[in-house]
């Protein structure tokens, strides 16, 4: 199965609801993942080193809606911000549904607040 499937079928196997864009097959975009309880406005806590990045990439904050508190998607908290992910340990530069998952892979979903600079890498530009 692709990336995008195996990420549906975890999600919604562990009780949360998503939004994407697209389908698991072509140009699947993860734009929210949401669940009662994921997360309260105290887990709104931005480390100093990521909040001096984002600052010196001047990065474009939103304001935290109390609407978001059982929720992530784009542009929550930051202009930028939204879901990436991690195949076995490595950024890919193509999308979800253009990768293949095998047995023993290792997908992390994380949520970027400004294009995945804050982990080091980049937002995905790529063919989808």
């Amino acid at each position: 199965d692709s990336v995008s499937h195996v990420v549906m079928k975890a999600l919604d196997d562990n009780g949360f609801s998503y939004v994407a864009r697209g389908n698991g097959s072509y140009g699947w975009y993860l734009a929210e993942i949401s669940k009662a309880g994921m997360m309260s406005e105290e887990d709104v806590n931005i480390p100093q080193p990521i909040q001096e990045k984002l600052d010196e990439e001047g990065a474009s904050y939103m304001g935290f809606d109390s609407s978001d508190v059982d929720r992530l998607r784009e542009k929550s908290l930051y202009e930028n911000s939204g879901w990436i992910y991690k195949y076995n340990e490595e950024f890919l530069d193509t999308g979800m549904s253009n990768s293949d998952a095998q047995d023993g892979d290792v997908i992390t979903l994380a949520f970027t607040l400004h294009m995945g600079y804050e982990y080091n890498g980049r937002w995905f530009y790529g063919s989808w």
